[in-house]
């Protein structure tokens, strides 16, 4: 189903399908009826609230001044826009800049675009744990990562494929092994930062940096060992060339 998503989203972003013809493909059993209920909020952004024949409400929709939508949710219960399920789509004009789906079954799936055309896949189940992977402008992979919840666990790559880094992240902070390779896949950087324990049980709650390096970390040049550092808790114990 997440590759079926991509390969969608793949063709939406060269066919320039419409944000209409993409909403009336969502909706093919909507209809406008009197109880639909509209409403200005800033910006001009004409809000609709619509529900079916029966009444029940399907979904609520924002529209840019020149008529073309902006946000879309779907609803199976509700009227607040806070109430409506997490399938939701946005547009910055006629570009489509994020989407989001529940299903089918316990997953969640979305795509965005950011200010410099990366793309980002996510698939996320019920418990926290999926995938997000990130592509350029240009649709190479620059990132791939597995999480369960707050814990990550990440490999960036190069415009040319290889990879860049590989890391773990629990919250934002590294921990455990961290690698960097040069472009042609030599290995640059080995060390690692505390363990994934010690961020969890409370010992490092007042974290004045992103992360703290602990234990060895190796420094090499073309496959070549340049120096070694010593850190303990985020301090450089000693440094040894080669």
């Amino acid at each position: 189903m997440f590759k079926v998503l991509v390969a969608f989203f793949s063709f939406l972003s060269i066919a320039k399908v419409s944000s209409q013809e993409l909403f009336d493909a969502f909706e093919p059993s909507m209809h406008i009826t009197d109880s639909s209920v509209s409403d200005i909020i800033d910006d001009s952004i004409t809000v609709v609230q619509y529900y079916d024949v029966n009444g029940n409400p399907v979904s609520y929709v924002e529209y840019y001044p020149n008529g073309k939508m902006r946000t879309y949710f779907s609803a199976t219960k509700g009227m607040a826009k806070e109430n409506f399920d997490l399938n939701c789509v946005k547009w910055d004009g006629d570009e489509l800049i994020y989407y989001a789906v529940t299903g089918p079954g316990t997953h969640f799936f979305t795509y965005e675009i950011d200010s410099m055309y990366n793309i980002t896949y996510r698939n996320i189940d019920m418990i926290g744990a999926g995938t997000e992977t990130v592509y350029d402008s240009r649709n190479r992979l620059i990132r791939s990562s597995t999480f369960f919840n707050s814990d990550w666990r990440t490999i960036e790559y190069y415009p040319s494929g290889n990879i860049h880094r590989v890391y773990q992240r629990w919250k934002g902070f590294y921990y455990g092994a961290y690698c960097e390779f040069n472009l042609n896949g030599q290995l640059t950087i080995n060390g690692s930062y505390i363990d994934l324990s010690s961020l969890t049980n409370g010992t490092f709650d007042n974290l004045n940096s992103d992360s703290y390096k602990n234990g060895t970390w190796l420094f090499y040049e073309n496959g070549a060992l340049l120096y070694t550092e010593i850190w303990q808790n985020n301090k450089l114990v000693s440094t040894t060339a080669k």
